[in-house]
């Protein structure tokens, strides 16, 4: 596991990886327009993940008078691919870093929240975007891809990743960028 650092961000280190299964470009911004198969779905040899209390948009539970609950303020894979995220100098994460960060970070680098109405309360962790498209399908064009289109979205509740549609199946992300 990664631990946190002084900051509270985890910095993870992939350099023991072979140069074929790692991004040799340095990315100081959002990372080019790519799918799974692409070279830019590699991580670079280190790279830092924003805090835990820096998921962005904040995530937040709604909860109803009949106890059934939504997340608030999700966003499609759609929107992430021109949002400018926070904290500053950070960038959604394309598809192989987030996987890696699923499986290297502890369970408490998943922020749990809570929403409530009276005596109903839900708890869960939320679901962080991809920049990766999917590469499986017709592609427009426009930025988007006929069948199932949109990218991935991981699962922080039960660790579990998936294909996302371009306009649905919302989340919010964890910012990452390359650290040399």
């Amino acid at each position: 596991m990664t631990q946190a650092e002084l900051d509270d961000t985890y910095l993870i280190d992939v350099s023991n990886l072979s140069e074929k299964a790692r991004r040799l470009s340095y990315e100081a911004s959002s990372l080019p327009t790519h799918n799974d198969l692409s070279p830019y779905n590699r991580p670079y040899a280190k790279f830092r993940v924003a805090a835990n209390n820096a998921d962005y948009p904040t995530p937040s539970i709604d909860v109803d008078a009949l106890n059934r609950w939504s997340w608030k303020g999700v966003q499609d894979w759609r929107w992430y691919q021109t949002a400018s995220i926070t904290p500053s100098g950070y960038r959604v994460p394309n598809l192989r870093e987030l996987l890696i960060m699923g499986t290297r970070l502890p369970d408490d680098a998943w922020q749990t929240y809570e929403g409530q109405w009276r005596l109903y309360r839900h708890k869960s962790k939320a679901m962080y975007m991809t920049y990766t498209s999917f590469s499986r399908g017709t592609y427009d064009g426009d930025g988007s891809i006929s069948g199932k289109n949109g990218g991935f979205r991981f699962n922080a509740q039960d660790h579990s990743i998936g294909a996302t549609s371009s306009d649905a199946d919302g989340g919010y992300v964890r910012g990452v960028k390359d650290e040399q």
